[in-house]
């Protein structure tokens, strides 16, 4: 894009298109519990940042150095060859207005580094959820010890995000 209007696309075009650093993060922990048994669990949460996601480049382009996810293929930008049926042209033409991936080597070469890479990273995310049961006191006193305590734990239950790669907690 052309922003300063000199009809030239060069460094003199580039600008601010989002911060990396969120307007909020943070995280909460809950605990419930029932006779012998606990419930805890831990979630965070960041919005109002922006990341650069390189899965993208690597995956959601037709450089045709690596497979590429479904989307990208669909979406792609389809050359239109002197042998190709006139009525099959025309569609891939009409489709090639709205194609969001190009192939390698087009003037619109999406491996270059640009905002179509910067997607908004917020997130609501349960990193931990615990349940345990304590033994009760008759079976704690047989065994002779104070306390037994038995617990499953389950690590990145869920996540909420539209952040297309892997993380977006990325580095």
């Amino acid at each position: 894009m052309d922003i300063n209007g000199d009809g030239l696309l060069n460094d003199m075009d580039r600008t601010w298109i989002g911060n990396a650093v969120p307007v909020a993060f943070g995280g909460f922990n809950t605990s419930i519990s029932y006779k012998n048994f606990e419930l805890s669990a831990y979630f965070s949460f960041a919005y109002g940042h922006q990341v650069f996601n390189q899965f993208m480049i690597n995956w959601g382009t037709m450089t045709g150095l690596n497979n590429v996810r479904k989307d990208a293929y669909d979406n792609r930008y389809q050359f239109v060859y002197p042998t190709t049926d006139p009525k099959t042209a025309a569609e891939i033409r009409e489709r090639n207005k709205t194609a969001t991936t190009v192939v390698a080597g087009t003037t619109a070469d999406q491996r270059e580094s640009t905002d179509y890479f910067v997607e908004n990273a917020d997130f609501f995310r349960c990193r931990d959820i615990s349940l345990s049961y304590k033994l009760p006191a008759s079976i704690i006193k047989k065994l002779k010890v104070q306390n037994i305590q038995v617990y499953g734990n389950i690590q990145n239950l869920f996540m909420i995000t539209n952040y297309s790669g892997f993380n977006p907690e990325v580095g």
